[in-house]
């Protein structure tokens, strides 16, 4: 990103982020300037600071970049804004794409990044240049680091288009899980190596695209999401369904439509994910394996838009 001391970057994201504390720390490290502000991107009060002190960078997650679209950030006038960064989920296309054409119109860069908590919040970049052009991917790997796919046999997969489990090598990566204070005894368990558990492709160019999830994990607007707790709740209720998805959209397969609303609520209510970032379609069946397990790739894979009934 060359980062210097001219850098002048908003504070819209929580320090006791992952995401939120790279973007300090690196800022730091390049001895740059922080603007320190309490008020959300949705006041006045935010923009009226981030003009008087000639803020030259935002950082934010997709819900960060749903909101701006609302506020019509499209339209100010923001004449020391140089770069703005996303991580922390999956941005869609079509948006990488309005701000991509935002960034070129305006002459300033755009990152979109991927990365884990586990890797210190950033493994990959697409190049700014590359946002019209790649719009779907996470590009390639972070300076010093490494990503390449193992197919289940855990042979390294080099074929452009082949999806396989998405790997991670790098100094960033963290030495390894603590349930409790013992576990920080262990020394590095890692080995500077990380199973993202995304599944993922490379294009001919060496730019990686996710596809998928082989965990039972999602994000969404920043908040790590258990499928398995949802679907075992909704089925605790009596709805025959499945939980599936991907960052920033679950989607719950459904036997009978008219369990839509109540989920609808239940969604809302108890998990706090807004209908925005789910959809519901109903199927014939919740198809299972041979060993009775649900058949969560057969029932999602036609299904990855999803459909709102």
């Amino acid at each position: 990103m060359e980062l210097n001391e001219s850098e002048r970057p908003i504070t819209t994201l929580p320090m006791n982020y992952v995401y939120g504390l790279s973007v300090i720390n690196s800022h730091l490290y390049v001895g740059a300037t922080i603007l320190l502000i309490g008020h959300s991107i949705i006041k006045k009060d935010f923009w009226d600071f981030f003009k008087k002190h000639q803020a030259t960078s935002i950082s934010g997650v997709p819900y960060t970049y749903e909101m701006l679209r609302t506020l019509r950030f499209f339209d100010m006038e923001l004449p020391s804004l140089r770069y703005f960064t996303q991580a922390g989920g999956k941005l869609r296309a079509e948006q990488v794409a309005q701000y991509a054409e935002y960034s070129r119109k305006k002459s300033i860069r755009f990152f979109v990044m991927y990365g884990q908590t586990e890797a210190t919040a950033r493994m990959s970049y697409l190049p700014p240049e590359y946002n019209s052009a790649k719009s779907g991917s996470i590009g390639v790997a972070i300076p010093g680091g490494k990503l390449y796919l193992r197919d289940v046999e855990g042979r390294q997969i080099t074929a452009a288009g082949v999806e396989g489990a998405l790997y991670y090598e790098g100094p960033n990566v963290m030495l390894g899980y603590a349930s409790s204070r013992h576990d920080l005894a262990n020394g590095d368990e890692h080995k500077g190596c990380l199973n993202t558990h995304d599944i993922a492709y490379v294009d001919e160019d060496g730019f990686f695209y996710i596809v998928g999830r082989n965990s039972r994990f999602i994000k969404i607007v920043g908040k790590r999401v258990s499928l398995d707790e949802i679907e075992h709740y909704l089925r605790q209720q009596g709805f025959d369904c499945a939980a599936g998805g991907y960052d920033e959209l679950l989607q719950i397969a459904v036997t009978n439509p008219i369990y839509k609303q109540k989920i609808r609520e239940i969604l809302i209510k108890k998990f706090k994910i807004d209908f925005d970032n789910a959809r519901i379609f109903e199927v014939d069946e919740i198809k299972k394996n041979s060993s009775g397990k649900i058949s969560y790739k057969e029932i999602f894979s036609d299904y990855r838009i999803g459909e709102l009934l």
